[in-house]
């Protein structure tokens, strides 16, 4: 579990995680399969909370773009009624919510679709699911995503984010894929 205290250190993991990005290579002189092989089974790509590291190319890939929805997820929890709260992250492959403290659970995802496998389903079924009735009544739940086309929903513009109120309990926050690249294009 990783805690996220405040915008500066927020800012630290998002350069790393640009650095990351910036480190690949893709090699010309191979096949399409030999490219692919290399992708799922070789040490080619890096990991994007420490960029010096190297990582499975199609983890780096799944991390990235789930990072990326975090990080928004929690700049967008602090303009949202939880200024100067703390979070904890459960980044990678860590059990538990992805994004917690004392008043909000949340889930988050990138995938091609959010109907994809069931995921908007699923991690609305994880937030509401988990606990207890008090800790039900007590705490604000969300999920974050991003994919190239949102959910048919009634999304509105709500601070950087579009937001659905339509699923009970539950706030679903979907940022557009397009604009958290280009604010990764952007970063120095």
């Amino acid at each position: 579990m990783t805690e996220i205290k405040n915008s500066e250190q927020l800012d630290t993991w998002k350069n790393n995680l640009k650095e990351a990005a910036d480190r690949l290579t893709f090699h010309k002189n191979l096949s399409g399969l030999e490219l692919l092989a290399k992708a799922k089974f070789e040490q080619c790509g890096f990991n994007p909370e420490k960029p010096e590291e190297q990582l499975n190319f199609i983890e780096q890939v799944n991390q990235t773009f789930t990072y990326m929805v975090t990080y928004r997820a929690v700049e967008w929890l602090w303009k949202n009624g939880y200024e100067n709260q703390e979070f904890s992250l459960n980044l990678g492959p860590q059990s538990g919510y992805d994004i917690e403290n004392n008043n909000i659970v949340a889930e988050v995802f990138a995938a091609v679709s959010p109907s994809n496998n069931g995921k908007l389903k699923s991690d609305i079924g994880k937030v509401v699911g988990k606990e207890t009735e008090e800790e039900k009544k007590s705490k604000s739940k969300y999920v974050f995503y991003t994919s190239p086309e949102p959910h048919k929903s009634n999304f509105k513009e709500l601070n950087g984010g579009q937001v659905c109120n339509d699923t009970k309990d539950v706030t679903i926050v979907y940022f557009p894929l397009g604009e958290l690249i280009e604010e990764y294009k952007n970063k120095a």
